[in-house]
Formats: structure tokens, sequence, C-alpha cells
């Protein structure tokens, strides 16, 4: 599994040109989140690693804290709720993609006393892993632009240079929350313009992601986009994505 992901790195940094990873976050962020992770409220808590794990972040004062509340926590036995708090703590701190924390995985994986915290490193490690694949094009420097906030930089990067799934997930964040953005709106579309009409593989890979963007632009009330779903629906590669062209084309004209 990591000869296949490293493999995968490779692949990634040969594709594209990747900027450092860089500090771009603001430290608000990892603020409130370190606030819910104190709370005394169990639940919240839990919840509150969940979210970290499904978000992009990369600060080192956020993963140093889960990290110390894991060493305090993950020898405490006979407690249930303890055990799933560590768990998620884990995959939560496996979510930064920050390879120095690989060694602590691995004391955890000597050490720990509770079965289901040392089994549980196998699965932190991929994520670890994995994480780090993608969050070397997401925390890169490549197409940041100054005018807009951190949040609308990392889903450009994600659209622009990452997997299939993880571009649809950021095209869908950008339906929910950004779609009267311009800038998001329009590299969604060049990127529609590039790749939907080429007869390729990963043209076909994308074709979920393709549908997204013709939502998105259908659903945003810009008119400048009619051209380009008009093009879609005729010429697009991928049937499915033709009949979201059709459909949203249609929305775009009444809106």
């Amino acid at each position: 599994e990591k000869q296949k992901i490293a493999a995968e790195y490779y692949a990634l940094l040969n594709s594209v040109s990747l900027g450092k990873s860089i500090d771009y976050i603001p430290d608000s962020v990892s603020d409130e989140y370190i606030k819910r992770l104190q709370s005394a409220d169990f639940k919240s808590r839990i919840v509150a690693y969940q979210d970290i794990g499904r978000d992009w972040i990369n600060s080192r004062k956020l993963f140093d804290f889960i990290k110390n509340e894991v060493s305090l926590k993950y020898n405490v036995e006979g407690d249930s709720d303890n055990t799933k708090e560590v768990r998620e703590a884990m995959n939560a701190l496996a979510s930064s993609g920050l390879i120095e924390y690989s060694d602590f995985f691995k004391e955890i994986k000597s050490n720990a006393m509770d079965k289901k915290i040392a089994d549980q490193v196998e699965d932190s490690e991929k994520i670890l892993f994995r994480r780090a694949v993608q969050g070397s094009i997401i925390h890169s420097e490549v197409a940041v632009n100054p005018q807009e906030s951190w949040k609308v930089n990392q889903l450009a990067r994600t659209v622009l240079f990452s997997e299939p799934k993880l571009r649809e997930g950021a095209a869908k964040n950008i339906y929910l929350n950004f779609i009267g953005n311009t800038y998001l709106l329009d590299t969604l579309a060049s990127l529609l313009e590039k790749e939907a009409f080429k007869s390729n593989y990963a043209t076909g890979m994308n074709a979920n992601f393709h549908e997204w963007i013709c939502r998105i632009l259908g659903d945003s009330k810009d008119k400048k986009y009619l051209d380009l779903l008009n093009r879609a629906q005729k010429d697009a590669r991928v049937e499915s994505v033709r009949k979201y062209a059709v459909k949203y084309y249609k929305v775009l004209s009444k809106n």
C-alpha cells in the first residue's frame, strides 16, 4: 500500500509543477478547532475530530495539540468512550498528511495496551500517507490568487490538480458555498473546456466532476456560460456529461 501511494506521489510530481507547502490557513481556523476539542462534552469532541478529518488543514499547532491529546489518552484502559475518542483523534492526526507523525503512530502500535487502539494504527497510517500525497498539491503555493480567500485558493488547487474524487468533493463544496465566486466559476469553466471534449481515459474518469461543473455553471445565473454549456450538450465526449449540459443549459437560459 505504501509503495502504491509513493508511486502516485511521484506521478503527481511529474504531472504538475508544485510549489512548496505553505502556511496559508489563518490561525483562527486552528484556534477554533482547538477550542472545540477542549469541550467538556464527549460528543462535541468526537464531531470536531471528524470535521478535522474531512477538512484540509496543515496547521502544526492544531495537530501537535491532537498528538498531545492522544499521548495522554491512548494507554487509558477499560473506557470505551476513551477508546473511541483516541481512534477518532488518531485519524484526525493522520489527516494532516504530515509524515513527521509516522514515528508517533509506530510508538502507539508498540505501546498501546488497548488492542483496538493498536489495530487502528494501520488505518491511520494509510490515511497519513495518502493525505501526504494529496496535500502536496492542495497545500502548495500553485494557483494562489492573492485577491481570494485561503479557502477559495485551496478549492482552486483541488479542482486543478487533484484526483477525480477530490475534485468532485471540491466541486460540491463550491456548489454549496461558493457558487457566486467568479474566480472559481471561471476556473471550472476552463477545465470543462479543456477536458470534457477530449477522447481519452482521463475524460471518462472525470465525468462526474464534469457533470458537477455543468450543474454549477447552470445554477450560477451567469449567462456568459451559456455558450460553453451549449457546446457541451452537443460535443462533450461522455454521454452523461452531455445530458447534464442539456439540463443546465435550459436552467441557465431561464434564470
